[in-house]
């Protein structure tokens, strides 16, 4: 049996750029490991980075009845599987 310790912080800044244009930053970190009583024991959590990021734009139109968003997330390199056999992901 295996449980997973987590943690880390998490932040957001949000500003109006123009009446109907708002963009955020928003920034995690994530330090996820595992708990067990076998040789996967302090190995980082899959598919947990420790560093995620991420950009938007929102933009409103009609008379706020519409609305745009985009987003750019990115996060660090991680890894996937189990066990030894991990496959490392690219950020």
């Amino acid at each position: 049996a295996a449980t997973t310790r987590s943690r880390g912080v998490e932040t957001n800044v949000s500003a109006r750029l123009f009446e109907n244009l708002r963009a955020s930053l928003a920034y995690t970190y994530n330090e996820a490991v595992i708990a067990s009583d076998d040789a996967e024991n302090g190995l980082p959590h899959q598919r947990r980075p420790r560093h995620l990021g991420s950009f938007s734009l929102d933009y409103a139109f009609d008379e706020g009845r519409g609305g745009l968003n985009a987003t750019l997330q990115t996060a660090a390199k991680h890894e996937d599987g189990f066990f030894v056999f991990r496959t490392p992901l690219d950020g």
